[in-house]
């Protein structure tokens, strides 16, 4: 079960902690995603980062999007589409990952892997890079990782990494399998890596990597 919240007010702060219990309490993997404020809104950054804490008792992993990473990804466009970027970003994830494990995919992800890796994830980053052209893979691997969602200082500390890949009718198996060495090399430290890939005829020529990084942070340090 997913539970989406952006955090730091009353509704997602205060709710979140209980929906992720009762689904704990029906045996589901559950994860939640939720976004915390800006640096600047203190008061409820420090809401947020307390909900945080109370959501990483109850669920097998949080991935967290700090909106003052925004500044590296989107920080020229308006307000309003930042945050929408952030809303895709976090639906694509959701919509790509579920529809990899239960419908045929170019390499499909096993259920049983994707719990094995965020079952005991505890805070998680999310990344994605996008690239074309000569040593694609290599350049969208890279951006996915440079540029997380939350900061992330040292990538051997993961306890699992997730990958997921998507390109036009031209990705190769060869080029899935480049994407998983790849993340061995970053995060050595770790032998969960698991990946999946889809074929989007919309993206012609492009590659999309999508990289989920569990057990990052311990949520006493997020501040």
């Amino acid at each position: 079960m997913f539970i989406i919240a952006g955090l730091g007010g009353g509704s997602g702060s205060g709710a979140a902690p209980i929906v992720a219990d009762a689904a704990r309490e029906t045996g589901a993997l559950t994860i939640g995603c939720v976004t915390i404020p800006f640096g600047s809104e203190v008061v409820r950054r420090k809401k947020a980062t307390s909900s945080i804490k109370a959501l990483s008792n109850k669920c097998d992993s949080v991935v967290v999007i700090d909106n003052s990473k925004l500044r590296t990804s989107s920080g020229e466009m308006p307000l309003k589409e930042g945050f929408a970027v952030v809303n895709a970003l976090v639906g694509s994830f959701i919509k790509n990952l579920t529809e990899t494990i239960i419908h045929p995919s170019l390499v499909n992800i096993v259920y049983s892997d994707m719990r094995s890796i965020m079952e005991r994830g505890g805070i998680s980053a999310i990344g994605i890079g996008e690239a074309e052209g000569e040593k694609r893979i290599e350049k969208a691997v890279d951006q996915a990782i440079s540029t997380p969602l939350l900061d992330v200082t040292d990538l051997s500390s993961a306890y699992g990494v997730l990958i997921h890949i998507m390109g036009g009718e031209d990705l190769t198996l060869g080029e899935v399998a480049h994407a998983g060495e790849l993340m061995l090399e970053k995060a050595p430290n770790t032998g969960r890596i698991i990946w999946g890939a889809k074929v989007d005829e919309s993206l012609a020529g492009q590659v999309r990597v999508t990289t989920v990084l569990t057990g990052i942070s311990d949520p006493n340090k997020l501040k």
